[in-house]
């Protein structure tokens, strides 16, 4: 005796392709398995967390203090960087 082959349901059902990315799924899907976008915009529920907001140039001037800080530092750096030899050399001369 063998048994009857049985198809499962979501085989029996339609398929159509997925407007995103084309793989096929049940013509009932509100959300795509394979690259999870909602096929319809009114069923997406609402992002809880939203990303935070980017600081940009305009935003008050909080972005740009970086540079007031950073710009300084670099001169600092390569004025010393270019001083040390005379200073090594300087300090040897007197001791």
């Amino acid at each position: 005796m063998t048994e009857p082959d049985i198809e499962p349901e979501s085989s029996q059902q339609e398929r159509k392709p997925c407007p995103f990315c084309g793989e096929m799924i049940l013509q009932i899907a509100v959300k795509c398995r394979y690259c999870e976008k909602f096929l319809d915009p009114s069923t997406q529920p609402e992002d809880p967390n939203p990303p935070p907001a980017k600081l940009t140039v305009g935003d008050g001037g909080r972005a740009g203090i970086g540079r007031f800080i950073t710009l300084p530092l670099i001169v600092l750096f390569i004025v010393v960087g270019l001083l040390f030899p005379f200073l090594v050399v300087g300090y040897l001369l007197f001791f």
